[in-house]
């Protein structure tokens, strides 16, 4: 497994504080105290522990886009370049694939923060059926929305 470097570690640590300051920024000091208060488990049952899942989910969301808008390079180190390509499928994806991961996300995103603010507004969804693409590029489960 390749190393990570100090470099990385420092963008991810932005990503990370930079998303926490936004999720202030959209829910509110208070909101962002009620969620925290809230038990977090792995299997969640109750209302408040499904909610500071959500909310757990949702930096994590930020976190990744954030480092999907920046370019592969920061992921790779002159040693373990080689490594990194095939440990990760992220880098290998074409821009178009990359924009459309990042369009999912941000869909994703959009509708985690309108629950966790409490938009109870219901949406209609639909889908297209047709041909399952077998040569999937990796990340591609995010876009058609499976994990």
């Amino acid at each position: 497994m390749t190393e990570i470097s100090d470099s990385v570690r420092a963008q991810v640590g932005d990503a990370l504080m930079e998303t926490r300051i936004y999720l202030y920024d959209k829910l509110g000091a208070t909101r962002v105290a009620e969620i925290l208060a809230y038990a977090s488990v792995e299997a969640p049952a109750a209302t408040n522990e499904l909610t500071r899942k959500k909310a757990e989910i949702l930096e994590f969301k930020l976190v990744y886009l954030k480092l999907l808008r920046v370019s592969n390079v920061f992921l790779l180190n002159t040693a373990g370049t080689q490594d990194t390509w095939n440990e990760n499928g992220v880098t290998r994806l074409q821009e178009d694939d990359r924009d459309k991961l990042i369009k999912s996300l941000e869909a994703e995103i959009f509708q985690l923060l309108d629950t966790l603010n409490g938009d109870t507004t219901e949406e209609i969804a639909s889908y297209v059926l047709g041909p399952t693409d077998i040569n999937k590029y990796p990340g591609d489960r995010f876009v058609d929305g499976t994990l």
